[in-house]
């Protein structure tokens, strides 16, 4: 579980970074909730982008956005 935590979250700040040079939302998912949250929580660490929790129950996606 651990190796895969880590993968998320440098897939989360990877995804952040993309989406504040291009400007284009980026999807995750779909992920349960305890990987939704390490999600959250690593893209909250880059600054000037934001996420949200998109779909139902466990099929949810994580989209990134760039501040606008």
């Amino acid at each position: 579980r651990k190796g895969k935590d880590t993968e998320l979250r440098h897939m989360a700040k990877y995804l952040a970074g993309k989406a504040k040079e291009t400007g284009a939302d980026q999807q995750m998912g779909p992920l349960n909730p305890y990987e939704r949250r390490l999600v959250h929580i690593a893209a909250a660490e880059v600054p000037g982008v934001s996420t949200e929790s998109v779909g139902d129950a466990f099929t949810k996606t994580v989209t990134i956005s760039a501040n606008r």
